[in-house]
């Protein structure tokens, strides 16, 4: 265990460090660390999305029909959307649209699609022809219940009038 086997992890921190001090530092700092720090997202996601794709292409062409194949699908599909709403990021903060972006349904279609790459990567398991750890299915249950336990909620807080959806 040392610098090599947790460079990402390293990086990582180093990247939120520097995200932090142009946050607080740079004049219209919360935007220009946001853009920075987008743009890089972008840089690897670009990347994922290249390097996945021959992959997730000759999964989608077969049905996906292994566990494999979900994982290509999902990974690939969520650097897809993720490369998208950074993109969209940029353009929103470095336009200065975000009035503009709250009466435009494109953040409901990036969280649909948000929604498709995890669930392509939560059937992973359920696709293939192992034995499944009760144990898993259980957190995966309990997950599902808990989220919508917590939508529920906040749907019924805004109904009720406690909370204001949408206002900023």
């Amino acid at each position: 265990m040392g610098v090599k086997t947790h460079a990402a992890l390293w990086a990582s921190l180093i990247m939120l460090i520097l995200y932090l001090i142009g946050h607080y530092t740079l004049p219209n700092g919360p935007d220009n660390a946001r853009i920075v720090i987008n743009s890089l997202v972008i840089g690897v996601n670009l990347a994922v999305c290249l390097t996945w794709a021959k992959r997730a292409y000759a999964s989608l062409r077969t049905g996906i029909s292994t566990g494999t194949d979900n994982i290509f699908v999902g990974v690939w599909l969520g650097s897809v959307v993720s490369l998208a709403y950074f993109v969209y990021l940029v353009i929103v903060i470095g336009y200065d649209l975000r009035e503009w972006s709250r009466h435009v349904p494109i953040g409901g279609i990036f969280t649909v699609g948000f929604f498709l790459s995890a669930s392509s990567l939560l059937l992973t398991p359920l696709n293939t022809k192992e034995d499944i750890e009760p144990v898993s299915m259980r957190w995966w249950i309990l997950a599902v219940g808990i989220s919508m336990f917590i939508a529920g909620s906040i749907m019924t807080l805004a109904f009720l009038g406690v909370v204001a959806l949408g206002s900023v």
